[in-house]
C-alpha cells in the first residue's frame, strides 16, 4: 500500500494490477483531479485487483480526456469523497499539438464506485462537443451525496447490468 499527495498521470497506455493493495491520493486542488492523462492522445488505462482510495479535496478522481479510455475491472474499487470519473471533450491548451477528444469509460463486473462526496459518480461535461462514451458491464456504483450518473451531452450510454445507487438530478 502507499500514500501519495502528488498528482497521478500517465502518458501511454498502461494497465495497473493493484495486486490487492491501496493507493491512497492525499492530491488537493479544486481546478483538477487525482489521476490524469498527461495530454495523451487514445491511450487506454485499465485498473484491476485493488483500491485507489482519493481522500484530498479535489475536482474529480479521476478525468479522462483526448480520447482515453479508462477500464475499470473485476475487483478494482474507487473509493473517492470528490466526484468519481469524469469524461470530457478537451482540446489540448499546446498549440503544437492540436489534439481534441472525449473520454470513454467501461465498467466490469466486479469493479466498484464508491463516492462520498456531492458530485456524481460518474459523469460528463456536457459540451456541445462532449460524445463520451459511457459502458457498465457489472459492478457497483454508490454514490452517497451525489446522483449516480449525470450524463448531459450527445455521447453512448450502454447499461448491460450492475447496481446504480445515488440521489437522481
Amino acid at each position: 500500500d502507499v500514500t501519495t499527495s502528488k498528482q497521478l498521470t500517465y502518458s501511454t497506455s498502461l494497465t495497473i494490477d493493484l495486486g490487492g493493495h491501496t493507493i491512497t491520493s492525499t492530491y488537493s486542488s479544486t481546478s483538477s483531479c487525482a489521476l490524469q492523462n498527461s495530454y495523451c492522445s487514445s491511450a487506454t488505462l485499465k485498473l484491476k485487483n485493488g483500491t485507489l482510495d482519493v481522500q484530498g479535496n479535489c475536482l474529480i478522481a479521476i478525468n479522462a480526456t483526448y480520447n482515453t479510455n479508462i477500464v475499470l475491472d473485476e475487483g478494482f474499487t474507487l473509493k473517492t469523497n470528490c466526484g468519481g470519473v469524469l469524461l470530457e471533450y478537451k482540446p489540448d491548451p499546446r498549440p503544437s499539438r492540436p489534439i481534441a477528444g472525449n473520454g470513454f469509460l467501461e465498467m466490469n463486473d466486479g469493479s466498484k464506485i464508491i463516492n462520498t462526496g456531492e458530485c456524481a459518480a460518474i459523469q460528463t461535461n456536457g459540451s456541445a462537443n462532449n460524445k463520451s462514451s459511457i459502458r457498465i458491464d457489472g459492478g457497483q456504483i454508490i454514490s452517497e451525496n451525489g446522483v449516480g450518473i449525470y450524463k448531459p451531452d450527445a455521447g453512448e450510454l450502454v447499461i448491460n447490468g450492475g447496481e446504480i445507487s445515488g440521489k437522481t438530478a
